[in-house]
Order: C-alpha cells, then sequence, then structure tokens
C-alpha cells in the first residue's frame, strides 16, 4: 500500500498542475496532453494495485472484510485499508488506540489559562485513511442509523458541518472496533415504536380505572383461576 500512496501523491500534483494549466490565459496544449495522458496511466496503475491489494485481503481475510462492509458507509477499499494498516483491528485493546492509530483524535491547542485555539484533529495516521473515513462519513450520515443520529444531534446543537462529519468518521471507527472484536457482521438496532394513541384509549374507555386498575385486575384474575 506504500506504492499506493506514492501513487496517489504523484496524481494529486498533477491534476494541481492540470488545474494549474487550465487557469493560464495561453496554456500549452502539448502539456495538457502530456499530463491527460500520465493521469491515464497513473488511474490504472492505481486501480490495478488496489484491485489486487483487495483480492489478497478477500484470500486471507474474507469474513473480517465481509464484516467491515456491512457496516452501513464502509466500502470495500476503507475496509481493505482498515485491515492493513490497523493490522486486523484486533491489534488494538479499545477503539480510543484505533481512533488515534488513524489519526482522528480531537486536540486542542491551547495557550496559558485562557486561550485556546480551534480544535484539530490528531493527524498521527496516514492521509489515505483519512480520506477514505471522511468519504464514508459523507455516506453513514444518512444511511446509517448511529451515525445520522449522531449528526443530526451535533448539527442541531450548532456544532459546524466538518466537526460532526469527524465525529461521525469516529463512530464508524467504534463500530469497527466492536464488529472486529466480535467477529460478526453489522446489525441495525432495532426501531423504538411509540405506543398505540388507539390501544391506550380503547384501554381507558373499556377500564374506566385506568391501567393500574386493568393490572391488578387481570392479577387477581390469575390468582382466581
Amino acid at each position: 500500500m506504500a506504492l499506493v500512496e506514492q501513487l496517489i501523491k504523484q496524481r494529486t500534483a498533477l491534476t494541481n498542475q492540470q488545474q494549474a494549466f487550465e487557469q493560464l490565459p495561453h496554456p500549452s496544449v502539448k502539456a495538457q496532453v502530456a499530463v491527460t495522458s500520465l493521469l491515464k496511466e497513473l488511474n490504472q496503475q492505481i486501480d490495478l494495485l488496489e484491485a489486487s491489494v483487495y483480492q489478497r485481503i478477500k484470500d486471507h481475510d474474507d469474513k473480517l472484510l465481509d464484516n467491515l462492509k456491512s457496516i452501513p458507509g464502509i466500502g470495500p477499499k476503507t475496509a481493505t485499508m482498515l485491515i492493513l494498516l490497523a493490522k486486523g483491528v484486533l491489534a488494538f485493546e479499545n477503539y480510543r488506540q484505533l481512533i488515534s492509530y488513524v489519526g482522528l483524535t480531537p486536540r486542542v491547542y491551547q495557550s496559558g489559562t485562557s486561550v485556546k485555539g480551534k480544535g484539530h484533529i490528531c493527524k498521527m495516521g496516514t492521509a489515505r485513511i483519512r480520506s477514505l473515513l471522511y468519504m464514508c462519513a459523507l455516506k453513514a450520515k444518512s444511511c446509517n442509523p448511529a451515525c445520522k443520529t449522531l449528526f443530526e444531534r451535533l448539527r442541531t446543537n450548532g456544532k459546524p458541518f466538518k466537526v460532526a462529519l469527524i465525529a461521525v468518521a469516529n463512530k464508524l471507527l467504534k463500530q469497527v472496533f466492536a464488529i472486529a472484536k466480535s467477529g460478526r457482521a453489522f446489525q441495525a438496532p432495532a426501531p423504538v415504536t411509540a405506543p398505540d394513541s388507539k390501544l391506550y384509549s380503547a384501554q381507558e374507555n373499556f377500564f374506566p380505572f385506568g391501567s393500574c386498575f386493568f393490572s391488578q385486575f387481570i392479577t387477581g384474575a390469575l390468582l382466581h383461576k
């Protein structure tokens, strides 16, 4: 994966260069063609290497790979990277170690006792996995029940979009850790349904003294049966 990361960095540099060419008043056509050709070749090489790595992981850690992919928002590339970079996630004792390893630990910069800077993530992991998790979080905030609830709560409380999204990425890593440790696929929690108002209304009409009287009535009937 180190080679893939190097190729991705080269692709990013070429993409930036291509965009810079487009801003020139008289861009060189030959230079644009050369950059486009190089980008196409790099994309092909990256796709081939990532497919090869994915197949190797599938051959050796098929169950773990499938379990991680079962988490809403986690795709094949992210699952593969997590297994490679985090040693299958199983090397960590708790999810906080995993989050710290990946580099999504919030850090607040403070000077003295009163001056505080904006919170930033502690970038100790690789940029590649953080980028993938960021994209996963964009999807998970809509399709993953726990992530959706977290994102909406933070946004309602006035947290910036990016802060809420990083929190979703952390939530995903917690789910990844739990799934890897349990050895089971993801299972969404059962939705909590509100009581049926019609049922309560019918019960009140039938037992005008309330639900307490209803419970005592049933208990007495069972004892005297």
